[in-house]
């Protein structure tokens, strides 16, 4: 990418180091404390974690830049999925007729500017685009073949308007 005229890079995968993990958790604690979504004071040490977090069925899935993580999404596979465990509900039947090990479930998407302080800013869309293309390329590779996930309003409209399909 190019920003204020440098060539900048903005890495996409998987966190494979213990130090990017504890970005994405003060990445979470930052977003959902100053939107009120948790209860600071329940995170003393400033991250957002939960019982997934530490669980060999989740992965998270990242963008950096200069070494900062800029957004994140995660993918939980567990019988039954939190939203299994959390709701009754009626599963379509595209879904109910998938294997348990085909489904999963997407959260924790988050995305930041790049430095707002300084007024730099990507093209709208383009890391949530290519963050989806990181994920949804994992999911082929591993017969992920649909899941679950909560979506503000406001991002359903946006990825309905680029026609993803939800």
């Amino acid at each position: 990418s190019v920003i204020d005229g440098k060539n900048e890079t903005i890495k996409f995968g998987i966190p494979t180091t213990s130090l990017e993990l504890d970005q994405i958790s003060q990445l979470k604690y930052k977003q959902y404390s100053s939107r009120q979504y948790i209860d600071s004071e329940k995170f003393p040490e400033h991250r957002e974690r939960d019982e997934y977090d530490n669980d060999l069925n989740s992965k998270y899935f990242f963008a950096t830049w200069n070494d900062k993580v800029i957004a994140t999404i995660r993918l939980i596979q567990d019988n039954p999925l939190p939203t299994q465990k959390a709701f009754d509900f009626i599963e379509p039947s595209y879904i109910a007729n998938l294997p348990f090990e085909n489904r999963a479930e997407f959260g924790r998407f988050i995305i930041t500017p790049l430095d707002k302080e300084n007024n730099k800013y990507l093209p709208r869309r383009v890391v949530m685009l290519v963050l989806f293309q990181v994920l949804l390329q994992f999911c082929v590779n591993n017969n992920i073949e649909g899941g679950y996930s909560f979506l503000k309003s406001s991002l359903y409209k946006k990825m309905k308007r680029l026609r993803m399909p939800i």
